[in-house]
């Protein structure tokens, strides 16, 4: 099954905000709290700088599809959740 990686922060208001909106589906999620010591290299490896940062991520090919990151409007916030259904 695909999967959506979600680096995100606690403190952040716009990563709390997709975390609600990504609750109500139903594809397998997998947070990483991007501001945790024990996570920066998986960070590093991703290039993440800006939160929240999103990927889709082929689970056979073990390959990310389709990424988005930064602040969002409520526009691409459904973008993202209709790429999830297709996904």
């Amino acid at each position: 099954m695909n999967y959506i990686r979600v680096f995100a922060s606690k403190n952040c208001s716009h990563c709390q905000k997709l975390k609600q909106s990504l609750s109500k589906t139903d594809i397998k999620i997998v947070y990483v709290d991007a501001m945790d010591k024990n996570n920066s290299m998986l960070c590093d490896k991703y290039n993440v700088e800006k939160l929240p940062h999103v990927q889709f991520v082929d689970k056979n090919k073990n390959e990310i599809v389709k990424e988005f990151f930064g602040v969002w409007d409520d526009s691409t916030l459904s973008k993202i959740l209709k790429l999830i259904d297709k996904f």
